[in-house]
């Protein structure tokens, strides 16, 4: 292992890691994973529930920012202008939740990069989370507040087709705990078992576990 190496994973097990200054209490690798997971779906609407330090809403807000900004060139044959053409501009909103503010400094931030935040209690704020869920466009959800399996399980019968929904501090089952221990940011708070029966009634399977296995993060698309 290297000495970067060393020192990310060190500062992992200390709770609160940087991503280019965003702190957030993820394995670095998360932030990696998710970035591919933007790349390789074309998202609408990003919904967070669990907004903390805002280590993840500040990279969410400046994607959603930078969804809303075209290339513009004063040469029209410059090849910047082809980033235009990528899902990456079309329109894209963020919204995140919390029961608490806890950096006012950031969620001013993100609030001038145009995401909404709301110090709402999830489970209070139900309906209104559900239409955000079902506006056009495909929806991506994030449960990592206090209570991540009822979160899933109250909000997974909400999803469209192709709608995908994750939940962090995750691991697959008990067999699977030791391997994170000690070695990447692992789950307690997550077990498959928590939301297989919600899956199941709504047809929702996970995908991608051998990138967001390792990170702690359960990832799953509505069929």
């Amino acid at each position: 292992m290297t000495k970067l190496i060393e020192h990310r994973e060190k500062l992992a097990k200390n709770m609160h890691s940087s991503f280019f200054g965003c702190f957030a209490q993820q394995n670095s690798e998360a932030f990696l994973i998710i970035n591919d997971l933007l790349n390789y779906y074309n998202f609408s609407n990003i919904i967070e529930i669990g907004t903390h330090d805002c280590g993840m809403s500040t990279l969410f807000s400046l994607y959603c920012l930078n969804s809303q900004t075209p290339a513009v060139c004063e040469n029209q044959t410059e090849p910047t202008l082809y980033k235009n053409k990528t899902h990456h501009k079309s329109l894209k909103r963020f919204y995140t939740f919390d029961i608490e503010e806890r950096d006012l400094g950031s969620i001013n931030l993100i609030e001038k990069m145009g995401a909404v935040f709301e110090k709402k209690d999830c489970f209070e704020y139900e309906k209104e989370i559900s239409n955000l869920i079902k506006k056009n466009g495909r929806t991506l959800l994030l449960c990592d507040g206090g209570d991540k399996p009822k979160e899933i399980n109250t909000f997974c019968k909400y999803l469209k087709s192709g709608d995908v929904i994750m939940g962090h501090d995750f691991f697959f089952g008990k067999n699977e705990e030791d391997k994170f221990l000690g070695k990447t940011w692992h789950g307690k708070e997550l077990e498959f078992n928590d939301v297989k029966e919600s899956f199941n009634e709504h047809g929702i399977s996970p995908i991608f576990r051998e990138d967001f296995d390792k990170v702690a993060w359960l990832c799953a698309i509505k069929n």
